[in-house]
């Protein structure tokens, strides 16, 4: 058995009219769903584009800012999780 981490988030509203789970930053969902079989927009109503994300929600730009704020209270709640960037 082939186990990888699909970085999904949770069930939750985001946007339309039923509750939904998006990709995560770097999963490999986003990008990867069949052209030829996507419908035009996804769950929520948004546009799919030009390679669409597999499952019902597409990831979008506004979707990674709501992540990078989930990534800094992460790191106030648990200091452990801080890994400083140093600029060489």
């Amino acid at each position: 058995m082939i186990e990888s981490d699909v970085k999904l988030g949770s069930l939750q509203d985001n946007g339309g009219p039923t509750q939904t789970i998006l990709p995560l930053f770097g999963s490999p969902a986003i990008n990867n769903g069949n052209n030829g079989t996507c419908e035009v927009t996804d769950q929520r109503g948004y546009s799919r584009g030009s390679d669409c994300d597999i499952g019902a929600t597409e990831r979008l730009l506004s979707d990674n800012i709501g992540e990078e704020h989930l990534k800094k209270v992460e790191h106030v709640n648990n200091p452990a999780s801080f890994k400083p960037h140093l600029r060489k």
